[in-house]
């Protein structure tokens, strides 16, 4: 086993011919380095959607899976520190919390990651469960094996086409947390406390679609991690604070129709103010700038073609540009 010493260490590989020296450290002659790439994520509303996918993808890769919940005093993690934490993840499904943290991030109440090797999943549960290591704030679980697992099966796998991935009953989330306790039957744009999260909604392709407004580490984290994927399929869009704080749900709406097809955006992800507060009334102000991204590219470039400059709701005006990724 090449020794899992900390979480940040899933951000490189070591060979399967791995020789250490004495002190248990793998030797700089035989180390190969390897960034990982961003996992694929995929965003539930309910726990009990991500259970029914989890039990689907089980029977292929139970010995890549594993678990993460909030330990009992702590509070819900934040999506984008998972995704640091765990960089040997391929593929990361997370129930997202609908009210909003105290540092207004996306925190999440459960989640399951596919590993990249079943050694680095094995790995990760031991280390996290290792009481040497002091409390942890997440809790990991790993699946148990429907068959022994040997060495010589550890192959390096890439997960499949995106599935709904299950919010298992067995998850606890923290009691010192705020959150909801069901979510299953939420109209997200009717709850007044949310800030980041407008709306959940389920994608023809399996995958799960988003709304909000979030944090630009969230927003990176969401937005498609290939440079020409998302230069393909994302839309800047600018001036945006007229169509107030549902402004990302109207967008949807408004580049659906426009292009002619039911969910022709799957995200829409919108920046807060830095000042998100208007001092005299301490009511929050709306976002001006986010991100639209397109399930197909086609459907991206139909919508730009329209010009820069194009008006929501018959008078609203927003500046429309392609994303650089710059």
């Amino acid at each position: 086993m090449s020794g899992y010493s900390t979480p940040r260490a899933l951000s490189t590989r070591t060979s399967s011919t791995l020789s250490t020296s004495p002190s248990g450290t793998p030797t700089k002659r035989s180390r190969e380095l390897e960034l990982y790439n961003e996992p694929d994520i995929e965003l539930y509303n309910d726990k009990a959607t991500l259970a029914k996918d989890v039990q689907a993808m089980l029977p292929f890769w139970r010995d890549l899976m594993i678990a993460v919940h909030p330990a009992p005093g702590y509070s819900y993690p934040t999506l984008s520190g998972l995704i640091e934490q765990f960089r040997g993840a391929t593929r990361a499904l997370f129930v997202v919390n609908p009210v909003k943290s105290v540092e207004d991030t996306v925190t999440v109440t459960a989640a399951v990651l596919v590993m990249n090797t079943a050694e680095t999943a094995f790995e990760v549960h031991q280390w996290f469960n290792d009481d040497t290591k002091g409390k942890r704030s997440v809790i990991v679980s790993s699946f148990p094996a429907s068959r022994p697992m040997k060495s010589s099966t550890m192959t390096n796998r890439r997960s499949p086409k995106a599935m709904s991935l299950p919010g298992a009953g067995s998850f606890s989330p923290s009691s010192a947390s705020t959150t909801i306790t069901n979510t299953r039957n939420v109209d997200y744009t009717s709850l007044q406390q949310l800030v980041q999260i407008d709306k959940v909604f389920p994608l023809t392709n399996g995958r799960t679609g988003v709304c909000g407004s979030m944090t630009l580490t969230d927003v990176k984290s969401l937005l498609p991690q290939d440079e020409e994927d998302c230069r393909s399929r994302v839309l800047l869009v600018k001036r945006c604070h007229k169509l107030g704080l549902s402004s990302s749900v109207l967008l949807k709406d408004y580049f659906d129709k426009l292009v002619g097809k039911k969910d022709a955006v799957e995200m829409v992800l919108m920046l807060p103010l830095k000042s998100r507060y208007n001092v005299r009334s301490s009511k929050p102000l709306p976002p001006k700038t986010g991100f639209v991204v397109f399930s197909d590219p086609t459907d991206a470039l139909i919508a730009r073609a329209y010009g820069s400059l194009q008006r929501v709701l018959g008078d609203i005006e927003i500046k429309v540009e392609t994303y650089d990724r710059v």
